[in-house]
């Protein structure tokens, strides 16, 4: 489900770039936004998925609260704020922080600079 609403939503980011003729790393930066948001909720739950110690049912045992949140992260509706959820499986998991990456370039790299300039 991840993979269908990143291509629709690309799709559409394009379409209104192409419209709006801008094409600017800052044009796509809430694109980017979204899709790490999405990525970083997906993660954290794959992360406690293939811990061993990690399961569902205990999670839902215990904090039967959770069950709706992991069916909505499970089912592709992860672009919202999953902080209750992640505290919840810290009960039982250690989960990953945050990566730190994704931001559009908004200035080319030295390795791009040195590309153009040939």
């Amino acid at each position: 489900m991840l993979a269908l609403k990143s291509g629709v939503s690309a799709g559409d980011e394009v379409h209104k770039a192409i419209v709006e003729r801008d094409f600017s790393p800052q044009r796509f930066a809430n694109y980017a936004r979204y899709m790490r948001e999405g990525v970083e909720n997906m993660r954290k739950l794959v992360y406690a998925f293939y811990n061993p110690d990690f399961s569902f049912k205990k999670v839902i045992e215990a904090r039967p609260e959770a069950a709706g949140e992991i069916t909505d992260c499970l089912s592709g509706d992860v672009n919202k704020d999953f902080t209750p959820l992640w505290n919840k499986i810290r009960e039982f998991v250690p989960l990953p922080e945050t990566l730190p990456v994704g931001e559009p370039l908004t200035e080319p790299t030295p390795a791009q600079s040195a590309s153009i300039a040939r």
